[in-house]
């Protein structure tokens, strides 16, 4: 198929994006549109559990780094993300939660 490189005003002509589609997403002209939009959601998938381990990767060498280089940070840090509890309850509440 022979495409044609110029743009006309700014805009891409339709028969560049189909040549590019085509090019990118061989299953397109087998298989139809359904298939190529099912592969590019699992290939979004696979990028977003790449960056979710890249991240929790990246978050354990900084807790890492910081225990190492000044553990006072480290641990209030550590105490800040699990908050204590401040519910207040009365004795009746309690006694009548506890009765069996």
């Amino acid at each position: 198929a022979v495409v044609s490189t110029q743009s006309t005003g700014g805009t891409v002509s339709k028969m560049m994006i189909k040549h590019q589609f085509n090019h990118q997403y061989p299953l397109l002209r087998k298989e139809g549109i359904k298939t190529v939009v099912e592969e590019v959601k699992q290939r979004v998938q696979a990028k977003s559990a790449k960056i979710k381990w890249y991240k929790k990767k990246q978050r354990i060498y900084f807790d890492n780094h910081l225990f190492e280089t000044n553990q006072r940070v480290f641990y209030r840090r550590l105490d800040a993300s699990f908050p204590s509890s401040s519910v207040d309850v009365s004795t009746e509440e309690m006694e009548e939660l506890y009765r069996v």
